[in-house]
Formats: structure tokens, sequence, C-alpha cells
């Protein structure tokens, strides 16, 4: 109420609970990382709940940097050499952006808009699967290599969301805004 009554637009991050960043274990049962569907009602369900004024909008950030290990962990025992690479990363999260981006506009409500989580401008190309946040990384992703996967991964899924958001700062690596031809019309 008090962004509305300032004017402004608010653009919220949803995230599953603080310090749990084994998302991929929020997937539904027997999906192995890949549908989100149960998740992505329980989003549904806070946004019902908001107060958004009528002819105003909301944004909703699914996630955030999942193209860290630290924020897309993995538990041993399920991948090869226990490390999960970033294409299978960007699956994943394409995945539970897909899930969680039908289910708000599900909904219906014009005021609603999705939007993407921002990415490390440099990520990984591989995670260690060990406790949240330890383990060793492989680095030298961009993001745009991390968008590529997602295209790859889940054809459309930038079809799907309302906005972009980015992290813009400094990072080794290069961007190349050629990845949005894809996207852009």
């Amino acid at each position: 109420r008090e962004l509305y009554a300032r004017d402004l637009v608010p653009v919220v991050r949803f995230a599953p609970d603080w310090g749990d960043r084994r998302v991929r274990n929020q997937s539904d049962p027997g999906s192995d990382g890949l549908r989100y569907t149960a998740l992505a009602a329980s989003y549904v369900a806070i946004v019902r709940g908001l107060p958004i004024p009528e002819g105003r909008r909301f944004y909703v950030e699914v996630h955030n940097e999942p193209n860290l290990c630290y924020e897309w962990s993995c538990a041993r025992g399920r991948f090869e050499d226990d490390r999960i690479p970033s294409e299978r990363i960007a699956l994943e999260y394409a995945s539970m952006l897909r899930d969680v981006a039908d289910a708000l506009h599900a909904l219906g409500d014009p005021r609603v808009h999705v939007v993407n989580a921002g990415l490390a401008p440099g990520g990984v190309r591989s995670c260690e699967c060990v406790g949240p946040g330890e383990g060793a990384f492989e680095a030298g992703n961009t993001s745009a290599d991390f968008l590529r996967q997602m295209a790859a991964g889940v054809p459309g899924v930038f079809d799907r969301i309302d906005a972009f958001a980015s992290h813009a700062y400094p990072a080794e690596g290069e961007f190349d805004v050629t990845i949005f031809d894809a996207w852009v019309p």
C-alpha cells in the first residue's frame, strides 16, 4: 500500500524460503526438477492476497541469479561426478519460470506481470553437489550463455514473461545483445 501511495511500481522477487538454496527440491515430486506447479500455485496464492489497486501494476521476479551455485544447488548422488552442469540448471530454472509464469498469467489479472530472475553477469559451467552455498564450481559462462541454454531447454520460455530483469554490474566476460534477436520483434 505504501508503494502505491508513493506512486511506485513494485517489483518483488519471489523465491523459496530464506536459506533454502535447493530450489530444485521445490519441484513437483517425481519431476526431477522439471515441473514446479505446486510452487507456482503457492506464488499465485500470495499474489491473490496482495492489495493491488485497480489500474496499477505489480511485477513478480521469479527467483534470483539461478546461474550461480549458491542460488541453485543440488544434493549429492543425483548427477554424474556429483556436479550439475549449467545446461541442466538452465533447463530446471526455465521449467520453473515457465510454470510460475503460466500460473500467474492464468489469473487473468492485467495488473500482474512476470519477470525472469536477474542473472549474475558471470555464471558457472557446473556446480559441485554438496550443501547449499558450499562446494567447488567451474566458472566461465556469461548470462548470455545461460539465456541460450534456457531457450534451448524450454523453447518459448521468454514468450511467457512480460519484462526482462537484468543484474547489470561488472563481471568478467562479454554480453552479446544479439541474443535478444530471437525474442524481440
